[in-house]
């Protein structure tokens, strides 16, 4: 947690965030009696309202209270903020908060949430290294993977991008050639029409899909690396 909350002031520092009035107003949202410190009940209400309910364990509380007070001050609501937004994960049997990169990924979750499939609540299934050895967790897939071999695999469909897109490119002007056979026919036929104008709104549909997908993709790869990059600053080799 102490190489977590040095990342968290190093992003408050730098200018180009500016996000000290959004802190501000996160700490005021827990600490509506303006005591300037937030109790563990203020801070475990709170996080079942922003829908995190994972955080709300007593030894989580504890890891972030630097000083063992029992309060929570200015710095450690700043560690919150970044670990609250920036989504990093929580085992999903166990409920320990996953430092490092030392756990599973559900490969089939993460694609699907990738893409936009799960619902807007559900996020990837997530599992600590004990808890899967020890066969303490239950779930409906069977791929898992680390942050790094993930992040290869992820790299892997992304090389692969430019194949699909040169075979797309040749599906389109295939259609479009179709297209041009029909209006230039002597006896053109209605249905013909219909079939290349269906055919074409159809490879139209496919790009535009695509595209996102592979947007939706880069996006998670530039995710992913950053919470590998905040594994390896915590001390975790990186492969």
């Amino acid at each position: 947690m102490k190489e977590l909350r040095e990342l968290a002031l190093a992003y408050r520092k730098a200018p180009i965030n500016n996000i000290e009035p959004v802190l501000k107003e996160f700490f005021e949202e827990m600490d509506p009696q303006k005591k300037g410190f937030v109790a563990f009940k203020e801070f475990s209400v709170y996080m079942e309202n922003l829908g995190r309910p994972q955080l709300c364990s007593e030894e989580f509380f504890s890891k972030l209270n630097q000083d063992g007070s029992g309060k929570l001050d200015d710095m450690d609501v700043v560690t919150l903020f970044y670990i609250v937004h920036s989504r990093l994960p929580f085992c999903n049997s166990c409920k320990k908060f996953l430092e490092g990169t030392s756990y599973l990924v559900c490969v089939k979750c993460f694609h699907e949430n990738n893409n936009g499939k799960s619902d807007a609540n559900e996020e990837s299934f997530n599992v600590c290294t004990t808890c899967y050895l020890d066969e303490k967790f239950k779930h409906h897939h069977t791929e898992f993977l680390d942050p790094n071999l993930l992040l290869r695999h992820l790299r892997k469909m992304q090389d692969l991008k430019p194949v699909a897109d040169s075979s797309t490119t040749s599906i389109r002007h295939d259609v479009q050639d179709l297209q041009l056979v029909a209006d230039n026919s002597s006896n053109p036929s209605a249905n013909n029409r219909l079939k290349a104008g269906s055919s074409s709104q159809s490879i139209n549909q496919y790009v535009a899909e695509s595209s996102t997908q592979s947007a939706n993709l880069t996006g998670f790869i530039v995710a992913l690396e950053l919470a590998l990059s905040v594994g390896n600053f915590v001390g975790c080799s990186i492969m």
